[in-house]
């Protein structure tokens, strides 16, 4: 986690559903869970991203306690498909998150998940159509977005609970990319990276 390799995101107890929860519950599971951090991992540990990806609604009042909290950057993932498709009309699915009351310097960013591609063997021809597949994708999601740098999050609530897991997610897109980058009419540059560092280099 000190390299930046591995992040831990919010760092509450648990992901708040924003919809219901009072600001009280919302601001109390934040301070367990970066008490447990602090105990656990070390007291210099911070998340400094929020991720936001399953609640059962949105809501403007947990944006301005993410910013209170210090994080700097957001993920969403429920946004009504009327709001994602206005926004990517628009290239802005990257967007600064402020209330009404607050100064303009929230920043989040509101993507879609894409869902999992099997672990190939060498020379399989499903490796080809899946990377296919997956460049067409990435093209269609960068089309959305002002900068050359999309960000992809791989995973959901049950994944990567195994080193097996790991290795084969990271073993299986690395050949995807092999291959994607290797088609020089596609005009490629496929890549894992930390998000926020690509947008800045």
């Amino acid at each position: 986690m000190k390299s930046g390799k591995l992040e831990i995101l919010t760092g509450g107890w648990v992901m708040t559903d924003e919809a219901n929860s009072h600001y009280f519950g919302i601001i109390s599971q934040l301070i367990e869970g970066h008490e447990w951090l602090s105990n656990h991992i070390g007291e210099d540990y911070k998340p400094r991203n929020h991720w936001s990806i399953d609640p059962f609604g949105l809501s403007p009042t947990v944006s301005y306690f993410m910013k209170k909290s210090n994080f700097s950057n957001g993920v969403l993932q429920r946004v009504h498909y009327s709001v994602k498709k206005h926004l990517a009309g628009t290239k802005q699915l990257e967007f600064i998150w402020r209330q009404l009351w607050t100064e303009r310097q929230v920043s989040s960013v509101c993507l879609k998940d894409f869902s999992y591609i099997s672990v190939v063997a060498d020379g399989v021809r499903l490796g080809i159509s899946g990377a296919a597949l997956l460049y067409d994708q990435y093209r269609k999601k960068a089309q959305l977005f002002k900068t050359n740098v999309i960000l992809v999050p791989l995973g959901d609530d049950f994944r990567y609970d195994t080193p097996f897991e790991w290795e084969s997610q990271f073993t299986n897109y690395m050949k995807l990319f092999k291959y994607m980058n290797a088609q020089l009419p596609w005009n490629v540059n496929v890549r894992l990276q930390r998000f926020l560092p690509a947008l800045l280099f």
